[in-house]
């Protein structure tokens, strides 16, 4: 049996009355400075108002039939949960109810196929016929799980055949040319007003790494508290032309994935709130460059 350890935080009981104190000790300074010192404050506060508790869970392997199509429907309740507790509207529930209802349905018809299968095909090996009714009557001895099939050399020809596949789509191409550039040139980003970084900050997707020293939603609903501080970070990092360490840490997802399937193993990481305010800060500045200076290709 395996185990594994979780840590958590009562969110609830941090308000965004909790951070009106730490808006005055806040000053400029430089990029890394301001990141460490957002940083830190928050997670100061976090700690005293919110402390991380730890628990142990058990860690509980996805079942054999357990499939992509089960995979989506599971992903599409979760999405329809998600608006309902947004919406709290009687339609909004009723489709959360009915997909759930379709998921049973669809995991009752996947076990049923898969040990039915499993039987009949080894109704001539009585050992592994006994194996699959040991699991079947949850009475298998041995709880860990399998180890992935797939080898180092089916994940090497999956990513050779990724790069093959696009030389060959690539391949009848008209071949780069390069001209010198004499037009109006990039030589520093300008800086957001308080009321832009708020819009920015709004209509940004509220997602949450772990690496944030608070969650998205609990910033945004005080972010007229930070809001200044905020935007001297948002402004020094492109002014420095610096993205500070602590912004370039990601975790990589991997949670939920079928180790036998190559597509499994390509890194989809999760990164801080606060460092894809400043990517969309950049690329915003920089797209609009290209466009007004003619520099951007049609293919791009």
């Amino acid at each position: 049996m395996q185990w594994t350890k979780l840590t958590r935080r009562p969110w609830r009981k941090l308000q965004s009355s909790a951070l009106n104190a730490s808006g005055e000790q806040l000053r400029r300074l430089s990029a890394a400075e301001l990141f460490d010192l957002y940083d830190g404050t928050l997670r100061q506060i976090a700690d005293t108002i919110a402390p991380a508790s730890t628990s142990v869970q058990r860690i509980r392997r996805l079942s054999p039939w357990f499939d992509e199509e089960c995979r989506q429907a599971r992903r599409k309740s979760r999405m329809l949960e998600r608006r309902y507790r947004r919406s709290h509207t009687d339609q909004d529930r009723a489709a959360w109810v009915s997909q759930v209802r379709a998921m049973h349905t669809l995991y009752q018809l996947k076990e049923n196929v898969y040990w039915t299968a499993c039987i009949a095909s080894n109704a001539d090996n009585p050992k592994k016929l006994w194996r699959s009714l040991s699991s079947i009557l949850k009475r298998n001895k041995d709880p860990s799980p399998p180890l992935p099939s797939l080898t180092a050399q089916q994940l090497s020809q999956y990513f050779i055949n990724k790069i093959s596949g696009v030389r060959a789509a690539t391949d009848a191409a008209d071949p780069p040319s390069f001209t010198t550039y004499t037009g109006k040139q990039l030589t520093s980003f300008r800086e957001l007003s308080v009321h832009e970084v708020r819009k920015l900050l709004l209509s940004s997707p509220p997602k949450t790494c772990s690496l944030d020293p608070l969650p998205t939603d609990i910033l945004l609903k005080s972010v007229d508290t930070l809001l200044r501080f905020i935007c001297e970070m948002c402004n020094a990092s492109p002014r420095e032309g610096l993205l500070p360490i602590s912004q370039k840490a990601a975790i990589v997802k991997k949670s939920g994935l079928n180790p036998d399937e190559p597509q499994s193993y390509k890194p989809i990481s999760n990164l801080t709130f606060m460092s894809k305010i400043i990517e969309r800060i950049v690329a915003e500045q920089l797209r609009a460059h290209l466009s007004e200076s003619d520099l951007m290709t049609p293919a791009q």
